[in-house]
């Protein structure tokens, strides 16, 4: 090689090493989130190795999720009748969002509804029924109990009767023992006087004997009344009985609880927001089938917005709750959201193959946090900071086989030199081992 060209090889060297100069990191405070990456130097540029600081960080895929989130969908089967509402209308809670169409239900509803009517009416029957059957036993009941009257007014007259026979007895027989004390008197006026008085008594104990056998025969006849008519009282109790049995079985309230299931099986045709918020999905058309437990539509309420993201099971004994991270969502990449960690699930779960733990964090600033339930994004969590280590571009760290290698320049001439590589942050890398500061390398 010519001193010429030896020179301007020199000079060539200089100039790179003092342009690669620009990528030294300046010390700088610690940054709340990700160190700004360093531009990666075109192909074929020189780079000079430099210390500076660099963040470890663990990439992931998450999605924004609604904390309260729900999917509306029929138990039944059927066609699509309506949909009330479009994606990105918000909705209070009890809002109509779509109809289902059975009309066989609507005829059940309409059938069940005739039923009630006609059973209200028969217990209204039933009711008047029960209140003539009331009446006839209390008419009944107070016949019995006038009839008793008259049975206890008899029963006084015929022991009066009894009382008065005894009486007449003993009269009748002082008369007579009257009479025999002079009987033998034949034509003496007091004889005839006595056997007078003998014929009244006579008579006057026939009377009352007589007349004891009319009230006896007289309580005999009012005690067969009383039987009858006790029999009405039997007859009238078990009328009452009857109709209190129909009444007891209460078709009226059978009836309203088939309203009351029909009337929910129509309900469960209509689709209601189970709370205010936004329709973030939907699935499903007018006029369209549906299947049972078939999604039409999603609700989500956006007033609390967190990000679900899915960490290897190799990678989560690095994550923790607090552990601060940014999310770059698809549609809005110019805007880098901070967030941290706030519940981290206890098992894991299989995701694409994978086992994953699923990891929930909270946006630091809510305010900032647009409305967009479901949207995916880039998560970067900031593990730890490595300050005044070994930097060189990522690109500059090649791989033979399980060895690394970056292509250094000195006296002319580029050799392979193997190196460790440590943290990356993907635009930039720490080399743990096999260069030194100063060195300058080629960017392939």
């Amino acid at each position: 090689m010519s001193l010429t060209r030896v020179r301007g090889l020199l000079i060539f060297l200089a100039v790179f090493a003092a342009a690669g100069c620009e990528y030294i990191p300046q010390s700088e405070p610690t940054p709340v989130f990700v160190i700004p990456g360093t531009p990666t130097p075109e192909p074929g540029a020189l780079y000079t190795v430099a210390k500076g600081s660099i963040a470890e960080t663990l990439k992931a895929r998450g999605r924004v999720i609604a904390s309260q989130e729900a999917s509306l969908y029929f138990e039944d089967s059927g066609w699509l009748k309506s949909l009330k509402v479009a994606v990105g209308e918000q909705v209070n809670r009890g809002a109509l969002v779509a109809e289902l169409e059975k009309p066989e239900i609507e005829f059940d509803l309409e059938d069940a509804r005739n039923e009630l009517e006609l059973a209200k009416l028969a217990k209204a029957e039933l009711s008047l029924d029960l209140e003539d059957a009331q009446y006839e036993l209390e008419l009944a009941k107070l016949d019995v109990s006038i009839v008793n009257t008259e049975l206890e007014a008899l029963d006084a007259e015929i022991e009066n009767a009894k009382v008065n026979i005894a009486r007449r007895k003993t009269l009748r027989d002082r008369a007579y023992d009257n009479y025999q004390e002079i009987a033998y008197l034949v034509k003496d006026p007091e004889v005839l006087r006595r056997a007078i008085m003998l014929e009244d008594a006579e008579s006057a104990l026939r009377s009352a004997t007589l007349s004891q056998q009319t009230l006896e025969i007289e309580k005999k006849r009012t005690l067969l009344g009383k039987s009858v008519k006790e029999q009405k009282v039997n007859r009238a109790q078990l009328k009452v009985n009857m109709v209190s049995a129909k009444m007891k079985k209460d078709t009226v309230k059978q009836a309203q609880l088939k309203v009351d299931r029909i009337s929910a099986r129509i309900q469960k045709t209509r689709l209601q927001a189970p709370f205010s918020g936004t329709i973030i999905a939907v699935d499903s058309t007018p006029g369209s089938p549906v299947q049972p437990f078939e999604p039409v539509a999603v609700i989500a309420d956006p007033s609390l917005l967190r990000v679900e993201v899915n960490v290897a099971q190799e990678d989560i004994e690095r994550v923790y709750v607090g552990l601060a991270a940014v999310v770059t969502l698809d549609a809005y990449p110019q805007k880098p959201l901070p967030t941290k960690v706030s519940q981290i699930a206890a098992k894991p779960t299989t995701f694409q193959g994978q086992s994953v733990y699923k990891v929930t964090m909270d946006f630091t600033e809510k305010d900032k946090a647009p409305a967009a339930v479901r949207m995916g994004g880039d998560v970067l969590f900031n593990l730890k900071i490595k300050r005044d280590v070994l930097l060189v571009p990522s690109r500059a760290i090649l791989a033979s086989g399980q060895q690394q290698y970056v292509e250094a320049v000195a006296g002319g001439k580029i050799d392979r030199i193997q190196v460790k590589a440590g943290v990356t942050d993907g635009n930039q890398t720490e080399v743990l081992s096999g260069l030194r500061e100063g060195q300058v390398i080629r960017i392939p």
